[in-house]
């Protein structure tokens, strides 16, 4: 193994790592915010209204032919 492969493989391998960490950051980062926004609305959230139903399309059944 030569030197420039060698120094390539040290490169690679810390940049991997460093975005590794910086992914691993990142999806800690977003679930402690998550968790900080479901704290807070559950405190001023009143159950009131009327209940959540999403729309949709009819589905019409067809026969096919063969």
């Amino acid at each position: 193994m030569g030197a420039g492969a060698l120094i390539a493989a040290v490169v690679v391998f810390v940049v991997g790592n460093a975005l590794a960490f910086a992914l691993e950051a990142l999806i800690a980062g977003v679930q402690a915010l998550r968790l900080e926004f479901y704290e807070l609305f559950s405190r001023v959230f009143e159950n009131q209204g009327r209940p959540f139903r999403p729309w949709h399309l009819p589905v019409q059944h067809t026969e096919v032919a063969q």
